[in-house]
């Protein structure tokens, strides 16, 4: 059965009530910024080993970006997937970074750091 937009807007207007808001933001708090905490700090490190590889293939800062963007990518891919799924989307996510003109060798050192 569909909702109608009555239920649907009353419903989202309780949801985003400022108090309902601040209570929930309140209770998980902690939560938030430990989780916050351990992710900047991977993904700090993922950038340091990306900016290693790019080093040893003698890539130049300027051209750091999009492999850091690849990195990211493959970084929450791996978060996100695990075994055959995620070597298949790491491979979609390579695939578009190669076509975008990276180096192959330096996309499979960093898709190395992941397990992939």
């Amino acid at each position: 059965m569909v909702r109608d937009a009555s239920t649907r807007i009353s419903k989202y207007k309780a949801k985003i009530d400022a108090d309902v808001v601040r209570a929930r933001i309140s209770a998980l708090s902690d939560h938030m910024k430990t989780g916050q905490e351990t992710k900047q700090t991977e993904v700090t490190n993922v950038q340091s080993q990306v900016r290693e590889i790019l080093d040893n293939h003698g890539i130049a800062s300027v051209f750091s970006a999009p492999y850091m963007a690849c990195a990211l990518e493959l970084y929450r891919l791996s978060k996100r997937y695990t075994g055959q799924t995620l070597e298949k989307e790491a491979k979609i996510a390579l695939d578009k970074w190669y076509a975008r003109g990276l180096n192959a060798e330096v996309l499979i050192d960093i898709a190395g750091l992941f397990g992939i």
